[in-house]
């Protein structure tokens, strides 16, 4: 109904929009007149543009409007809404702004700023900007909308994911997946309220488990963290505890990405004991410490990259490095449906063949796939989603020649409210293994609450 809904009002917008010429000359007139009901139809089909997911179409819009009246503030206010639906906040705040510089008593980019303030991580300056807005117009329900979002934002927050899978020789045999013939896993991550508008402390815990030949390997971990945002800037350092017998000790994780403008992110990890190693390996007793560093590349809400490089350091002197790549594009867009063109490479090497743990000298795979995602019901901050996900393509390991793997994905996503996420789904593909092809079925359930 929503889909339907948004998009009957915009063919209405276009309707009236088309109805009304933009400089209509009277009878012998020289030169045209500026036509307010065109400006309050093209206004109000960007708006209905917005609201049917055609976020770039209203921004076209926008733009065209801004360039005829670049000194109109509510027409600045409301291109910079759209920016920030397409997850430009830094671009929204400088509309945001200009638009109260041109008229300090714009609505719009006063509530505006609060969010793009936020999400640019700026707590402090958002937090003024709130407090501003709620007393000037403390009886908006648009700022009590405000009010309850930044509280969210600021305060508690907690996921929980869990997952399990399954891998089954194609010939009846013993599994030689990497993952185990089963496999699951559960955790649960916990954070404070934001502390000094820059920091929360956090906890976690983690049950990984996976069965070769019969035989149980665990992975059990607790621990205690600090999390620092500010602007451009997050950094995350926990520690925690291994609490299995084999390969027990400390782990300890630090974090860090850049902002560097609105389009590109930049990000590093390490670990030690990471619960990532090979669950093969662990079952020797051979645990793994990390690196990894990365660059996200987002030009709006059509298309991101994303690459990254890590290295994997085993405790018995093998060095596994990877590359990854993803991508995703914008095909098409309809109210209620989005189909995005999915890409992914990888490639990775290990410095130590005689090892007793699947290490391919040198191994490479692509895949080219499709991303569904249907919107089924939307009221308010309440929404129902699914997602069907459909790719294949080569797998190449050395000494094993070239393999095509299809995978498919399908899930539910539930928004209960605001900051309340449950979703649930299953995958399945059919990877090849030192030239043994498997099918593996996974199920994995998550619930978010807090977040954005």
């Amino acid at each position: 109904m929503h889909g339907q809904a948004a998009l009957q009002h915009r063919v209405e917008a276009e309707r009236l929009a088309a109805g009304q010429p933009a400089w209509p000359r009277r009878l012998g007139a020289g030169f045209g007149y500026e036509n307010w009901d065109r400006y309050k139809a093209d206004s109000n089909l960007a708006l209905a543009r917005s609201l049917a997911g055609d976020t770039a179409g209203a921004e076209a819009s926008l733009r065209a409007l801004a360039r005829i009246a670049p000194s109109n503030a509510s027409l600045q206010a409301a291109l910079g809404g759209v920016l920030q639906q397409r997850g430009r906040a830094a671009a929204a705040l400088e509309r945001y702004d200009g638009a109260l510089t041109l008229d300090p008593r714009t609505r719009g980019a006063r509530l505006g700023r609060v969010g793009a303030l936020t999400a640019l991580q700026r707590h402090a300056e958002a937090r003024r900007a709130l407090a501003e807005v709620t007393a000037r117009y403390r009886r908006d329900p648009q700022v009590a909308r405000a009010e309850r979002e930044f509280a969210r934002s600021r305060g508690w927050q907690f996921e929980l994911g869990a997952s399990g899978g399954r891998s089954d020789a194609r010939d009846g045999g013993t599994s030689a997946s990497p993952l185990g013939a089963e496999d699951a896993a559960l955790q649960v991550e916990l954070a404070s309220p934001l502390l000094a508008d820059r920091w929360r402390v956090t906890a976690s815990a983690l049950a990984r488990r996976a069965d070769f030949d019969g035989a149980r390997t665990r992975y059990r971990s607790a621990g205690v963290g600090i999390d620092y945002v500010h602007d451009r800037l997050h950094v995350a350092a926990s520690a925690a505890h291994v609490l299995d017998a084999d390969g027990g000790g400390p782990a300890l994780r630090v974090a860090a990405d850049w902002r560097v403008s609105d389009a590109w992110l930049g990000y590093a990890e390490a670990r030690t004991r990471d619960p990532d190693g090979s669950m093969q390996a662990r079952r020797l007793g051979i645990g793994a410490d990390s690196v990894r560093a990365g660059l996200r590349f987002s030009r709006d809400d059509t298309l991101v990259v994303d690459a990254r490089l890590g290295q994997l350091r085993y405790e018995d002197g093998n060095r596994r490095e990877q590359f990854g790549l993803d991508a995703s594009a914008l095909v098409a867009r309809r109210p209620h449906l989005r189909i995005d063109l999915l890409g992914a490479g990888y490639a990775s090497r290990g410095r130590d063949r005689d090892v007793s743990y699947f290490n391919p000298r040198r191994d490479a795979s692509a895949q080219l796939g499709l991303r569904i995602d249907h919107l089924g019901w939307r009221r308010y901050e309440r929404e129902f989603r699914q997602r069907l996900e459909i790719g294949a393509g080569p797998y190449w390991q050395e000494g094993h020649g070239t393999h095509w793997v299809p995978t498919v994905a399908y899930r539910h996503a539930w928004r209960l409210g605001l900051g309340r996420v449950l979703d649930y789904g299953a995958a399945w593909s059919r990877p090849v293994y030192d030239g043994a092809r498997e099918q593996r079925i996974m199920f994995d359930l998550g619930y978010r609450w807090g977040q954005p």
